[in-house]
């Protein structure tokens, strides 16, 4: 049978409202009424069929105000996940993610909106530490996960783009040419140029409360501070590299939430 691997790249502040069947992926959004951030994030999907994709072999097309269902793409079963190292937004805000986010019934603060209904998280270690005021000692948090999709057929390979808020869709996806056995995804949402640094310790991750705009009862906005860095290309001083909008910042870490 002619099938292909499916790796999907989760990057940035995605959040995912995990089912039994199926997982959410809600992308806040950074912009007012629902949250105000001076530096606007960008959401893209990008794909690319190279061996071992860097950043610059991805091809992208933006996927703002856009509901993206690939449930329909058939596998190897769905694993439901266990994610230690992505924080646990409900257990600050002490609220579910309201099912109503989830269809487009009430899109509320959902900058996008992607669902996944087959494979499995593949975790990506967290590249810093992170102290949740009120919670107890440092944590790791991480700002990618992948996720894997094994024995896809190719007549399987689907992906269903509509609009949120009542918008037309204003994106098109290029085609794929699925000549090689494995397909990359990458989801992002990150600022659409930043200056890539360390944050210094106690450093608040500001973009991170962008995430309580989906949780509009919350019963407290808590946001992680900065503790050190674990790994990665971490500099010895305050240094700064431009990234042109491709760092994948560790202040913008992933989040998680069951629904309720």
């Amino acid at each position: 049978m002619d099938t292909l691997t499916l790796n999907i790249e989760i990057v940035g502040l995605c959040l995912l409202a995990v089912e039994d069947h199926q997982v959410h992926l809600l992308l806040p959004s950074t912009s007012p009424p629902c949250f105000h951030h001076d530096l606007p994030h960008n959401a893209t999907l990008g794909y690319s069929t190279a061996d071992d994709p860097g950043p610059d072999d991805f091809t992208e097309s933006s996927i703002r105000d856009t509901d993206l269902d690939l449930s329909g793409i058939g596998g190897s079963g769905f694993q439901k996940p266990e994610l230690p190292e992505v924080a646990d937004i409900s257990q600050f805000a002490q609220q579910s993610i309201d099912p109503a986010l989830l269809s487009g019934s009430h899109p509320g603060c959902v900058r996008s909106r992607i669902r996944i209904a087959n494979g499995r998280a593949v975790p990506v270690p967290a590249e810093a530490e992170w102290l949740i005021p009120g919670y107890g000692p440092p944590i790791a948090l991480a700002h990618r996960l992948r996720w894997e999709i094994e024995d896809v057929r190719r007549e399987d390979l689907s992906m269903n783009l509509g609009g949120l808020h009542g918008n037309p869709i204003s994106v098109a996806l290029p085609d794929v040419d699925y000549a090689s056995r494995t397909l990359h995804l990458r989801i992002r949402h990150a600022p659409y140029n930043e200056t890539q640094r360390d944050p210094v310790p106690a450093e608040a991750a500001g973009h991170f409360e962008s995430y309580y705009g989906l949780f509009p009862e919350a019963e407290a906005r808590v946001v992680p501070t900065f503790y050190r860095r674990t790994s990665g290309d971490a500099p010895t001083r305050q240094k700064t590299k431009e990234v042109s909008g491709r760092g994948d910042l560790v202040t913008c870490m992933l989040a998680q939430a069951p629904v309720g």
